[in-house]
């Protein structure tokens, strides 16, 4: 690490973070649980297993070896003590945050970890209240139809409104440890946040309303500045490859091992080139092959841990 690294790290503000979102059950539905349950139990072991992953590689990174090897040796059942904790604290401070038999409350929570090995979570409710067990989210259902069968990049979207506005960056922001990695430093992100004008961007905006993607010194696309980002190419749905430099999330993992995309690069409009192309132009590009450049008013996903998989129109200043 450079010099201006190692201060930031050195603070003792400073944390390596995952945040998800986290379901609480009636533990009448746990005794055993029904087939809805078991199946969202299964599907949260894995992710629980893919964030610790992610903040033991963050702990290498940033030197931190013996609270990485916490974290390998402690697993999935390590961050799900402190999760469990947080949630139940929440429902017994506020009794009706606690679902009752045959529904769930969602939680949005932040996990924070310090070199000494402190682990805080910060828990919010989320809306809706709580909701019949049948509609527990599944992630797998986003991965189909199969890629190959998706609607083409360029659509009349009946409900534009639904719709995240996703905006792109006005300056290049330089990869680094914590672009990579997820952190209580978020200047790189804040800055690009600031600097959106179209669509405006404040502290509190949530990314399922509106975003920016952010673009290294190489005019990649890298991420959005909550979220992983997935364009239609060839085919198929791309993300960013891990060497553009972005932050490499779960729901990104998850998307990979799943089959829903494959690593690509993405690129600005060529120099000179308008944000608005003709019709021709526009399939001529996602027809043919690397470098892609993206495309003013191109449908997009966008996920995160949280608010996992959505969808967003690019809109090219």
């Amino acid at each position: 690490m450079d010099s201006t690294s190692e201060e930031i790290v050195s603070s003792p503000k400073f944390r390596i973070i995952t945040t998800l979102k986290y379901i609480l059950f009636n533990q009448a539905d746990l005794d055993p649980p029904q087939n809805d349950v078991k199946d969202w139990q299964n599907q949260h072991e894995t992710n629980l297993a893919l964030h610790a992953q992610r903040l033991q590689k963050s702990a290498e990174a940033f030197g931190w070896n013996d609270l990485a090897t916490h974290i390998q040796q402690g697993g999935p059942s390590l961050l799900e003590q402190y999760l469990l904790q947080a949630a139940q604290n929440q429902s017994k401070n506020d009794p009706s945050l606690d679902p009752e038999a045959g529904s769930f409350r969602m939680f949005r929570t932040r996990l924070e970890i310090s070199n000494t090995g402190s682990i805080t979570v910060t828990i919010t409710a989320m809306t809706p209240a709580s909701q019949p067990i049948s509609l527990l989210p599944h992630e797998t259902s986003v991965f189909n139809p199969p890629p190959s069968q998706s609607p083409p990049p360029i659509v009349s979207d009946p409900s534009p409104e639904s719709l995240c506005q996703l905006g792109v960056d006005t300056q290049a922001t330089a990869s680094t440890l914590f672009t990579n990695h997820k952190t209580s430093y978020r200047a790189p992100y804040d800055t690009a946040r600031s600097r959106s004008q179209s669509p405006q961007l404040t502290p509190t905006t949530p990314p399922t309303k509106a975003e920016v993607l952010l673009f290294n010194p190489q005019r990649e696309i890298t991420e959005a500045s909550f979220s992983t980002v997935y364009f239609f190419r060839g085919g198929q749905w791309i993300t960013p490859h891990a060497t553009c430099g972005g932050n490499l999330g779960v729901t990104r993992r998850r998307a990979l091992k799943g089959g829903f995309c494959v690593e690509g690069v993405v690129t600005l409009p060529s120099s000179g080139a308008g944000p608005l192309q003709s019709k021709k132009q526009s399939e001529e590009t996602f027809g043919g092959g690397q470098p892609w450049q993206i495309q003013h008013g191109e449908i997009v996903w966008l996920s995160n841990a949280v608010r996992g998989f959505f969808k967003a129109r690019v809109a090219l200043i």
